[in-house]
């Protein structure tokens, strides 16, 4: 099936769309690494240490910060790349 390439205005939303991704993907990695965090924090809690539990609360979600922004870059590429990639092929076939 062959369809038209995209306009100028529909590049841009597609590279937009790919950095609204990439973004909302930090607080989402960020939320991930904090449950993880919390999960510790509970084991640690049961097992009997109590001392470190808000720490490792504050690190995973610090950690999840600095991982997620990688990882927003890479899913933000990766979406915006495949999408006008995808027009391309269409176009080919």
């Amino acid at each position: 099936m062959w369809t038209l390439p995209y306009s100028p205005a529909q590049k841009v939303g597609v590279i937009i769309y790919g950095v609204m991704v990439g973004v909302l993907m930090v607080p989402l990695t960020a939320l991930a690494c904090l449950l993880v965090g919390f999960c510790v924090g509970a084991v640690e809690h049961y097992a009997g240490t109590h001392g470190e539990g808000a720490w490792v609360l504050v690190g995973s979600l610090w950690l999840g910060l600095y991982l997620g922004i990688p990882v927003g870059l890479l899913v933000g590429w990766k979406v915006a790349r495949s999408r006008l990639r995808e027009a391309k092929s269409e176009r080919l076939s």
